[in-house]
């Protein structure tokens, strides 16, 4: 008697036929593990440095800072002085370079000499440059450990903000879903197997950066762009916290503080705001008193325009309202063009902080506690510190140091 054969739906051929690919996938992978090992982390698709690019030049037993670019580089000695505690200080332009001074008068030497002071000596290595990100941070943080260091000190926040926005992070959606796409594939050894060898320079640099042309609007950034800002400084800080950890470094992480009151935002909130606001003189003097009724009612008809919260804060503060505060926050937070960490980011520091097991200098928290808004005294723009400002800020991250090292 003739069998009948079995007919298979088209429904089950193709789940046989997604389950036969993906097993031969895993086969290749785990073929290219075997013989290449497990790929390495992903790196920050924006990082300024990788592996094909060293960030420190190791000459006779001193090291130079060469991605220092924008100013002297710093050197040092490899090896630690035994018995002074050598404390490295990483961050972008408001760790180094911003504020266009000395580097005796910036956070780590302040820091240092505010310990000297005490009688407590430490070395502090101020690695900082102009534009990094926690993605560059990450890179140059676990190079800076095989120079024995016994605390890392990290201010930033600031850039992985702005970065997302000059140079269009996660653009939109579907940007998103790449990013998030191309991390999933950086952990595939046979991707990167495949990528090296179909374009040999695709793996020379994976900047990917693009920066706005000379006159090129600042685009405004979406609540998403935002939150996967946060996510990646989150998880890049975690990462440093953990791998210090493994060698026997503490890390402290300092929340980002920016100028408050003089910085309007920088996106466009509303068009009601350009009937109030005068663009030309808003930089030096606040909205006129008399222009208080009119703001008010724009504001009851767009209570989330940024630069009408910023103009209102302004006035506020000038008269001593203690709501001047709660304007200000609001209006960072809603710029749609924001160059500074807003909560979203300083909340993604104190996130990592814990759970990475790093110790938090919330320098917000103890700003705002003291002085309601951060002191505009402590700022030369928006966010670069002045002499005051580092030297104020200084002092407070040596309390943070001299606690975490245990030192006399």
């Amino acid at each position: 008697m003739p069998t009948t054969p079995i007919r298979r739906s088209r429904p089950l051929r193709a789940l046989l036929g997604l389950a036969t690919a993906a097993l031969l996938l895993l086969a290749v992978e785990g073929l290219a593990r075997a013989g290449m090992g497990s790929p390495p982390d992903p790196p920050g698709l924006w990082q300024r440095w990788d592996s094909q690019r060293p960030s420190f030049e190791q000459v006779e037993g001193t090291v130079v800072a060469r991605y220092q670019d924008r100013s002297e580089p710093v050197s040092f000695a490899a090896q630690a002085i035994p018995g002074l505690p050598r404390v490295v200080f990483l961050g972008g332009s408001s760790m180094h370079g911003g504020s266009r001074i000395a580097t005796d008068l910036e956070l780590p030497a302040a820091a240092a000499r505010t310990l000297a002071e005490r009688g407590v000596a430490i070395e502090a290595l101020n690695l900082g440059n102009p534009g990094l990100d926690s993605h560059d941070i990450r890179q140059l943080a676990l190079e800076a450990l095989s120079f024995g260091p016994e605390l890392l000190v990290i201010y930033t926040g600031h850039n992985d903000l702005g970065n997302t926005l000059q140079e269009q992070r996660y653009g939109s959606f579907g940007g998103a879903v790449q990013v998030r796409l191309r991390l999933l594939l950086w952990r595939s050894r046979a991707y990167l197997l495949l990528r090296d060898l179909v374009s040999p320079r695709a793996g020379e640099s994976g900047d990917g950066r693009r920066r706005p042309q000379p006159g090129e609007p600042h685009l405004p950034i979406s609540d998403g762009q935002r939150l996967l800002a946060a996510e990646a400084l989150q998880r890049n800080l975690v990462a440093i916290t953990q791998q210090a950890a493994k060698r026997g470094v503490q890390t402290v992480l300092v929340t980002p503080i920016s100028n408050w009151l003089m910085c309007r935002p920088i996106g466009r909130g509303c068009p009601e705001a350009r009937a109030i606001i005068d663009l030309e003189t808003y930089g030096s003097r606040p909205v006129p008193h008399d222009q208080l009724p009119a703001l008010e009612r724009a504001l009851q008809a767009h209570p989330d325009c940024a630069e009408l919260l910023h103009a209102r804060g302004r006035l506020r503060s000038n008269d001593g309202d203690p709501r001047a505060a709660d304007d200000l926050r609001r209006a960072l937070a809603t710029d749609p063009s924001p160059m500074r960490a807003d909560a979203t980011m300083t909340d993604a520091v104190r996130a990592a902080a814990r759970e990475g097991g790093a110790t938090l200098l919330d320098l917000e928290a103890l700003t705002l506690e003291s002085y309601s808004v951060p002191p505009q005294a402590w700022f030369v723009d928006c966010l670069h510190f002045s002499p005051e400002g580092h030297g104020t800020v200084g002092a407070m991250i040596a309390d943070t140091v001299q606690a975490s090292l245990a030192l006399p």
